[in-house]
């Protein structure tokens, strides 16, 4: 399949693709609006593994999905392809900044990739149903300082289906972690295996600024929790109308957390696009825009909110998400 990737026409085929592979059906427990699913007989393409130095060659801050094919992709293109490679490519563009930024990470014997808020019908499935993910350790092997690097990546989430360990058929080196569970739970438990330079934490499509009471209240915590442990995060968001605006706004000014990278639009987000029916110029893109935080400004911020009392707490939250013209829902 040939596909226009120019914004105008691969927006209007987005719109149009989405239609086409959305699962039908009633959402599922604790699941939103905005979750990504394709249909069940959706069969994924096998990735080949990259050439030698393809990733220390490519600068991804200016690369789009026009070079990343023409290089790796041998198959027939479908547009539900982008859309899986969307996932482990934004949080290689994430990790391309934070390694220019911070490149003690490339130092390290084991480097760690928590992704949080994990979904069962998009990250778990991709990463079980396709070796996409794979492409992160490739990409850190290429840029690490060390060549035997073990890349544990972790996924992390209420919807994981169960608890599971995997080593990549590409490499012994890279091992693959589903933990079922919220993120705190998932802090609580692991963070202090972690130092600063040993782990990457990623919340990929969290929807938590886009005003669903329940989903926002659940994160604020954990997100005070990461803050306080002073891990780099990277975020990626759905839409520059409403969700980026609602989570910029919960980090900005309730949390006042500190902001390493801002990128208005991924060059890889994903290809279906999904636009609303009643409300028109609403639409939403997995993985559309970026950015990436590292602890808060003002500590004492994060210990009161993590002290205060639910119904303060909601108050609290609410009122920044309108503050900020959020409906909430």
């Amino acid at each position: 399949m040939d596909i226009d990737l120019s914004k105008e026409k691969s927006e209007t085929l987005g719109v149009e693709y989405g239609k086409m592979i959305r699962e039908e059906g009633d959402l599922i427990q604790n699941e939103y609006l905005g979750t990504f699913r394709w249909k069940q007989g959706i069969k994924f393409p096998v990735l080949l593994p990259p050439n030698s130095n393809f990733y220390k060659e490519l600068t991804l801050s200016t690369e789009k999905w026009t070079t990343f094919i023409s290089n790796r992709v041998t198959f027939e293109l479908e547009p539900f392809f982008l859309d899986a490679m969307s996932f482990p490519l934004t949080v290689i563009s994430g990790l391309n900044t934070i390694f220019e930024k911070q490149s003690s990470f490339l130092k390290e014997k084991i480097l760690n990739i928590v992704i949080i808020g994990a979904s069962a019908r998009a990250e778990e499935r991709i990463a079980l149903e396709t070796n996409y993910f794979d492409e992160i350790y490739f990409y850190i092997k290429e840029r690490s300082e060390n060549n035997d690097i073990i890349v544990n990546i972790f996924f992390s989430g209420d919807e994981i289906t169960s608890t599971n360990t995997y080593t990549s058929k590409n490499s012994k080196n890279l091992i693959y972690n589903f933990i079922p569970g919220n993120t705190g739970d998932y802090l609580k438990k692991y963070a202090l295996d972690f130092s600063k330079t040993n782990v990457i934490f990623a919340g990929l499509n969290t929807g938590f600024g886009a005003g669903y009471k329940k989903l926002t209240i659940s994160w604020i915590v954990d997100l005070c929790k990461i803050l306080k442990f002073n891990f780099v995060t990277i975020f990626s968001y759905t839409n520059d109308y409403e969700d980026k605006v609602g989570e910029l706004g919960i980090f900005e000014k309730l949390l006042d957390a500190k902001f390493l990278h801002k990128k208005e639009e991924n060059e890889f987000k994903a290809m279906t696009t999904y636009k609303s029916e009643e409300k028109e110029n609403q639409w939403s893109c997995a993985n559309y825009g970026l950015y990436i935080i590292q602890g808060s400004n003002n500590k004492n911020i994060i210990n009161d909110i993590m002290k205060m009392d639910k119904k303060l707490l909601e108050e609290k939250v609410l009122k920044t998400l309108t503050d900020v013209g959020i409906e909430i829902k």
